[in-house]
């Protein structure tokens, strides 16, 4: 009879424990918020160990959660992180001597797909891979993905300086259209405007029709020739890399906005 008792014990035990489900664990015990049961399939370890952080200003999280009060720091692109594991949409990553979470969405594991590739004489329309990496970036922030728009020059310029770890007080002034940086930012702290070019300089000036035109200073050679990146400046969407000898440059009276 015990023996008999004892079997049916344990078969109930293997009955119950090989139900789907069983594996399931609590991840957020937060006393504000009930638990959340995630499957254990959730968590999952990548391929690579490190991630680039794709936008400004992304939360670094204590748990997967957005909780109150839960944000420990924040990590800006271009900074890479060491991946621990992922938990649903949230990554656990090392950041220097701190851990904690980002949102998955605001990482990029294949670092030869995080920056846009440009070519000259494309027209990078809305839909394009690499308009659609430059606003994932800059977080969309001027709404051209929003609204459909080919790469705007704001959106170009924008990432340039993002590129180079750049840090501009813009203040609340909007939009900024090409031709009235020079305005916006007169004043500001740690921005130079001047007319003589330099390397990582914004270029400013307006074409005999009145149109602002942007364009970045990627070099400036011993006889004043300078090379600039610019988008927009013929046709809409479309990107030019130019040699500008200076009797050339000098006849368009730009301005070149440098920060440190």
């Amino acid at each position: 009879m015990i023996k008999a008792f004892i079997a049916v014990v344990v078969e109930l035990w293997e009955f119950v424990f090989s139900l789907p489900g069983t594996s399931e664990r609590v991840i957020d015990i937060s006393p504000e918020t009930k638990p959340v049961m995630v499957p254990s399939i959730q968590s999952k370890s990548l391929n690579t160990p490190l991630a680039t952080v794709v936008g400004a200003q992304v939360p670094l999280l204590a748990r997967p959660v957005q909780a109150f009060d839960t944000q420990v720091g924040v990590v800006s692109f271009p900074r890479q992180v060491k991946v621990l594991h992922i938990e649903g949409d949230y990554t656990h990553v090392s950041v220097g001597d701190t851990s904690g979470w980002i949102p998955s969405a605001f990482l990029e594991t294949n670092g030869t797909d995080i920056q846009p590739r440009f070519s000259k004489g494309v027209t990078y329309g809305a839909d394009h891979d690499e308009t659609i990496k430059i606003r994932k970036l800059l977080q969309d922030e001027c709404f051209g993905g929003v609204l459909q728009l080919p790469l705007q020059a704001v959106e170009f310029v924008l990432w340039r300086l993002q590129s180079i770890n750049a840090s501009i007080d813009w203040g609340i002034q909007r939009p900024r259209l090409p031709g009235y940086w020079q305005r916006i930012l007169k004043g500001k702290p740690g921005v130079h405007i001047g007319i003589e070019p330099k390397t990582n300089a914004i270029m400013e000036y307006f074409s005999e029709t009145g149109k602002g035109i942007l364009g970045f200073v990627t070099s400036v050679h011993p006889d004043q020739s300078i090379v600039v990146q610019s988008i927009g400046k013929n046709h809409e969407g479309e990107y030019l890399e130019e040699m500008l000898s200076a009797n050339v440059w000098r006849e368009w009276r730009p301005v070149f906005i440098s920060y440190t």
